[in-house]
């Protein structure tokens, strides 16, 4: 006779558990796996399907290939994304909002005479190397500045003297047998003074000066430098004490506030300490965008040519003797006040007889201070207080080229050329063309010219820097007669007749709009990437992720938690029923009956009595030898026997 727990036992929806018939996973998977409970309900695209029932093989196969292809293209996209911010981590776009003027530093402004040497200077060499009432140690230092002053008048040829013309122009015959004084006498101190004291002073070569609509000395704005040019005067530039190391400080120290023999007045006037602690307020190494209340470096409040500067220049057209062009007139560079004059290079000819406008341009670059985190590989820029020079105090670009050319004529000519920045024990090299110093001086050049990238690689721009621009603009002067008389003393200053230029240099708009150095992808950025790729093709989240740890810590946690809660009860409950006679309820609890009824669909009993099938309590063993027991030591599991012989026992 069939009892009603047979009849309920035995119905379609028990097939498999009555016939206790084994499946595959990939036909069915098992209903009591962790990691198909995972696949079933997470949220990314296509799992669901590998591990829902009653689907067929090649589903899931087809399943399963679309989602490692996700993973696979995810994984390629994401690293695609990640060598771009590693290779480009920085940007380079236009600020938002406008910088104005007077914000940043007026350019510094150096004007060069295209004569080096005044010829009145020749002259008076001449005669006195040959004068024989002289004593002969005068006679013998007029033959070594005549010696060094055709070196610095050789040391550049014009465009026509490459083609030998204009061959006899500037020419210095040296009296005697001198080569040896250019070979062994030459010093930095001597060249130096030579350069400073007989040369024009900036007080001769620049008449009138006015800054932002105030009248000005020129002698006081503008400060004397050495250029390839020879002595140049600068506007606006950073002072000498700050600008230089101790290395190259030397050769300016030297002529410092040293009367000339010649004028009476200092070769290089002392710069003012008060001028000084101006400058030394500017803290550069934070970038060009000033501090309202600092009055140094120069800086133009409103647009416009008033309040820019404007100088008359006098280049002395009739004391022409050693020119460095074949033109007449001056070479001016506008540059940052950190850096010497780039004059050979970025110089512009300013012609005589005109007024020139020289509208200021910018081209300004800042940098995110999150940049300096990145390598400088990287970011292929320096920060100021990264990068140390030998010879100058502030880094640049330029100051750092002017470095590296230097140590290279020095490393292979034992020399440098009169303009290179050098310390006191270096020897100037002859700028006499058929001389071995020049000919090594101008290899090296040549040799640096080819391949300055890779020459001085560690001369890379700043983050925060500057270049200045301009256009210009010109009209014809008129008559000196009609410009410079004063018709109150009734007197025409003795320069009126001489050809010069009135040069106006201003920023002709009020505000630009800088460039910014910044990261190409920040950290929120990347993660988005990251995140939108894993998205669109797995349908990853950050939930995702939660539900990965979720489900493999604490869900599985738990379950074990709740399987051995469960195993005990039932193990109670057969328990009772075996002192209380039950047979029917010990039926149901070995079929599983009481786990389904506390929640577990997916729990299978009979895997435990499999499981500990050999496992017997010993209080129950001498009752039933094959059915399962508690176990008194301490064990929470249920203990199965074999149903089939307990089926048997049934009837």
């Amino acid at each position: 006779m069939a009892l009603p727990f047979d009849k309920k036992f035995n119905n379609s929806s028990n097939c498999e558990t009555c016939c206790n018939t084994s499946t595959h996973w990939w036909t069915e998977p098992p209903k009591d796996s962790l990691l198909v409970s995972y696949f079933r309900e997470n949220g990314m695209h296509g799992l669901k399907y590998v591990a829902e029932p009653h689907r067929h093989l090649s589903e899931r196969i087809c399943w399963l290939i679309a989602f490692l292809i996700g993973v696979g293209a995810a994984a390629y996209l994401i690293n695609a994304v990640w060598e771009n911010y590693k290779k480009n981590p920085v940007i380079v776009s236009f600020q938002p909002t406008e910088t104005d003027i007077g914000d940043i530093p007026f350019p510094a402004v150096t004007l060069c005479n295209m004569n080096r040497f005044p010829k009145s200077l020749f002259d008076r060499l001449v005669s006195e190397s040959q004068d024989r009432k002289m004593p002969w140690s005068k006679r013998q230092d007029a033959r070594e500045r005549l010696q060094y002053l055709k070196s610095i008048c050789g040391s550049q040829r014009s465009f026509a003297q490459e083609f030998d013309f204009a061959f006899h122009r500037g020419e210095i015959p040296l009296p005697g047998d001198d080569t040896a004084v250019l070979n062994n006498s030459q010093t930095s101190s001597e060249l130096n003074t030579l350069l400073m004291e007989e040369t024009f002073l900036c007080g001769d070569l620049l008449r009138l000066c006015m800054w932002s609509q105030e009248k000005m000395n020129c002698s006081e704005i503008f400060k004397p430098v050495i250029t390839e040019f020879g002595k140049c005067c600068t506007f606006n530039i950073l002072p000498i004490p700050l600008l230089l190391t101790n290395l190259t400080r030397t050769r300016f120290n030297e002529s410092e506030g040293v009367i000339s023999s010649k004028t009476g007045r200092p070769i290089i006037p002392r710069w003012n300490k008060t001028e000084t602690n101006l400058w030394d307020k500017w803290e550069y190494t934070k970038g060009f965008t000033l501090d309202p209340t600092l009055k140094r470096p120069y800086r133009q409040v409103r647009a416009g040519v008033p309040y820019g500067l404007s100088i008359l220049v006098d280049p002395d057209i009739d004391e022409y003797f050693c020119p460095s062009t074949d033109s007449e007139g001056f070479r001016l560079a506008l540059h940052t006040a950190l850096e010497m004059p780039p004059v050979q290079n970025l110089g512009v000819p300013i012609g005589v007889g005109k007024e020139i406008f020289l509208d200021i341009k910018v081209d300004m670059t800042v940098a995110d201070p999150i940049i300096a985190e990145f390598p400088h590989e990287k970011r292929n820029c320096f920060f100021p207080w990264e990068k140390k020079l030998d010879f100058f105090a502030p880094y640049t670009t330029s100051n750092c080229m002017e470095e590296c050319i230097a140590k290279i004529t020095a490393e292979s000519c034992s020399c440098t050329l009169f303009y290179m920045p050098r310390n006191e024990f270096t020897r100037v090299c002859s700028s006499a063309h058929d001389s071995e110093d020049y000919k090594c001086a101008i290899s090296a050049k040549e040799q640096f010219a080819k391949d300055y990238r890779n020459t001085c690689k560690n001369c890379d721009s700043l983050c925060t820097d500057m270049e200045y621009h301009f256009e210009s603009t010109e009209a014809d002067l008129q008559s000196g007669d009609i410009l410079w008389n004063d018709p109150e003393n009734g007197e025409i200053p003795e320069w009126a007749d001489h050809q010069m230029s009135i040069v106006h240099i201003y920023f002709g708009s009020d505000a630009f709009v800088p460039q910014v150095r910044s990261e190409l992808y920040a950290t929120v950025d990347l993660i988005a990437n990251t995140g939108g790729l894993l998205g669109l093709c797995l349908g990853f989240s950050a939930l995702s992720a939660v539900e990965i740890i979720y489900f493999f810590s604490l869900r599985w946690y738990w379950q074990r938690v709740r399987r051995r809660e469960i195993g005990r009860k039932i193990a109670m409950k057969f328990v009772d029923s075996l002192k209380k006679g039950r047979r029917r309820e010990r039926l149901s609890l070995l079929e599983g009956r009481v786990v389904e009824e506390d929640g577990y669909n997916n729990f299978n009993a009979r895997k435990f009595g499999e499981k500990n099938e050999n496992r017997v309590s010993r209080v129950d063993r001498n009752i039933l030898p094959v059915y399962p027991a508690y176990d008194f030591n301490g064990s929470s599991n249920l203990l199965y026997g074999q149903r089939q012989r307990l089926r048997q026992d049934r009837y």
